[in-house]
Order: C-alpha cells, then structure tokens, then sequence
C-alpha cells in the first residue's frame, strides 16, 4: 500500500489559506495519493513500512540484492529453491545469522547473502520488513524532506489543473493533461537522494 506522504492540513499551509473549502478539500484528497503513488514510483521504492515477501532472480555467483523496501529492519526467511516450490522442506537461510546481512542505515537497500545460491529465474523467495514508515505520521517524522516536496507538488499540480482549465475553456478543447513526473526541481533533487538504486552482484 502507498502511504500519503503529506496531509491536507500541510497543503491549506502552503497554499496559505486557514481551511480548504469543500471543492479545494476534495481536490486535494485527490491529488495527495496520485502524487504519493507518483513519487514512490520515482524512487523506485514501497514506502510503507510491513513484512513482505518477494522472489528473485539469482544470477551465477550473484551475492547482493536491492529489496524494494527499505530501510531494511529484519529478515525473517531466505529460501533458494530452483523448484520454485519454496516448501517447509527448502532450508531457511535466514536461521542462521552468519549467512546475511543487511545494513538498515537509510540509504541502504542491500540484502547480502553469504551462502552459496542456486542460479536461476524467479528462485529466492525473501520475507523480510522495511519500508519509510507505518503510517504518515511516522514519515513525517522520519522523511520532512520527502513530505515538504510531497506538499509542494500537489500544490504544484493544483495551480496547474486550474491554469489548464483556463486555457481549456479559452481555446475550446475538450480536455488537459500534464506529466505527472515533470517534478519540480526541489523534488527532483529529492528523488535522486532517496531513490532506490539496483544492486546486482
């Protein structure tokens, strides 16, 4: 699940109105998951913070690999099975500390795996816990940085709708768009420090 990365009291803020009236309310309901989903999927990172399970592909003598959550807090199962079955009868790698690790600093979404793998496609199966938060109260907490530009975009975007609006009704077209990933540049240099970058080894 996409957590939003900013709230409708944070927006009222920065568009310096004391309450958003029920059209501007619904707007921003809106935009606040579309630009959290867009920013999570710029930093090629799952922002909420849980357990998940994903299987990975395994190259010849490949040992490091980007989880897509992250900081990484715990690894509770590893299981390399060319099967693809990943059964009760497949050894938990993850039972014994010596054969991983993980640094669960901020900018690191590397699990290493020290015992020896099987090659092949789709044949670890990984369950672990990482993620920027629980909830938005803790990326807020956590991420002021992620959620100020969160905040700024959906700003962005709204002053944007209401110029294409404009120029929709004076030219005659039928409808507007806009990219969603033409960032302001404040959220660009956002992206480039918190993105996820892959790791194969």
């Amino acid at each position: 699940m996409t957590i939003n990365l900013t709230t409708p009291g944070r927006v009222a803020k920065m568009l310096n109105v004391a309450q958003l009236d029920s059209a501007m309310s619904a707007l921003v309901a809106q935009m606040i998951p579309e630009v959290s989903a867009d920013l999570e999927a710029a930093m090629f990172r799952l922002t909420e913070a849980t357990q998940r399970t994903v299987v990975l592909s395994v190259k010849p003598r490949q040992t490091k690999f980007s989880l897509p959550a992250f900081p990484i807090t715990a690894v509770s199962s590893i299981k390399n099975d060319p099967e693809r079955v990943f059964g009760a009868s497949i050894t938990n790698l993850a039972s014994t500390a010596t054969n991983f690790t993980f640094s669960s600093g901020e900018e690191s979404s590397v699990l290493e795996i020290y015992s020896g793998l099987s090659p092949g496609r789709n044949v670890l199966q990984i369950t672990y816990t990482g993620g920027m938060g629980a909830d938005t109260d803790a990326i807020i907490a956590a991420y002021p940085d992620v959620v100020n530009a969160a905040t700024a975009e959906v700003v962005n975007r709204i002053q944007r709708s209401k110029s294409l609006s404009v120029a929709s009704v004076d030219s005659g077209a039928d409808t507007t768009s806009y990219s969603p990933y033409d960032w302001l540049p404040l959220t660009k240099r956002l992206i480039g420090r918190r993105k996820r970058w892959s790791v194969c080894a």
